[in-house]
């Protein structure tokens, strides 16, 4: 007994120094992970000195999340080389999850912002505007003769890739709508949804829509899905006549409040963009 008192560690011991239960130190010797040098014939398990550094070492690496298996096999034959190899596989692996997080951080962030802007918003207030160019991913056509099925399974099959990807891709949402149909109040034939990610990459295999720079008239509405109300058409009809306004591009519509935070239709909300110039014979 005495012998054992100096030479070797109880389970109790060992746990006291370590910092972990014997019930783990049990659990290790049942799965053969970390067994105790001897067993003596009552059943005491003993476990030598230079076992605490081992346990160490296993103890260590469980915080930085390496499989058993592969501590088990690095303390059968523990060397510089495997040490340097572990640690720079886990930097790695620590450095992908950080760049992760950091663009998961970036994504919510801006999301958020979009969020608290939605409470000052004023609607129904035309404005004009300077506004940058800027691209997007656009949709084929999709007609509204078809079901409201087949349009959800199209805008689904278009949004596949943004939802399958690992990354909370910050994506910017919206509907391309004919500036005719638009103005004359007709009854919509079609439309695009057309979607802007982080990374805008012009060759890709699918249609490009450029936004272009210049002046746009925008105004915030209750609409949903893009079905704005006639009133509100020819609110901007009226505006751009009263201005000499001529319109330059399709009607872009941006939900800035949509599904995800809005219980009704008639809580969304969407920004209405259009370019528009000065028609010639009203500038002096």
């Amino acid at each position: 007994m005495k012998n054992t008192e100096k030479n070797y560690f109880t389970p109790g011991e060992l746990a006291k120094l370590t910092g972990i239960s014997k019930q783990i130190l049990l659990y290790y010797d049942k799965n053969n992970i970390f067994s105790p040098s001897f067993v003596d014939d009552n059943g005491y398990r003993y476990y030598s000195l230079s076992q605490y550094f081992s346990l160490e070492i296993l103890i260590t690496m469980r915080k930085l999340d390496i499989p058993l298996q592969d501590i088990m096999l690095y303390l059968k034959n523990k060397n510089l080389h495997d040490l340097k190899k572990i640690y720079t596989s886990k930097l790695h692996e620590y450095q992908d999850k950080i760049k992760q997080l950091q663009q998961y951080e970036s994504a919510l962030t801006k999301r958020l912002s979009r969020l608290e802007k939605i409470e000052s918003i004023r609607l129904n207030q035309i404005m004009l505007s300077e506004q940058s160019e800027e691209l997007y991913y656009k949709s084929a056509d999709i007609p509204l003769s078809i079901t409201p099925k087949k349009r959800i399974l199209k805008i689904a099959e278009y949004m596949f890739p943004h939802l399958k990807s690992k990354l909370l891709e910050d994506c910017v949402i919206g509907f391309q709508l004919n500036k005719d149909e638009f103005i004359q109040c007709q009854k919509l034939s079609q439309y695009n949804i057309f979607v802007q990610t982080a990374d805008m990459n012009t060759n890709k295999d699918t249609d490009i829509l450029k936004k272009e720079s210049g002046l746009y008239l925008s105004l915030y509405c209750n609409c949903h899905y893009g079905l704005i109300d006639d009133d509100i058409k020819l609110n901007i009809k009226n505006f751009i006549n009263i201005n000499k306004l001529s319109i330059c591009s399709d009607v872009f519509v941006f939900p800035i409040r949509n599904y995800w935070s809005a219980t009704t239709n008639s809580e969304e909300i969407s920004q209405i963009c259009i370019q528009v110039e000065y028609m010639k014979d009203s500038v002096q």
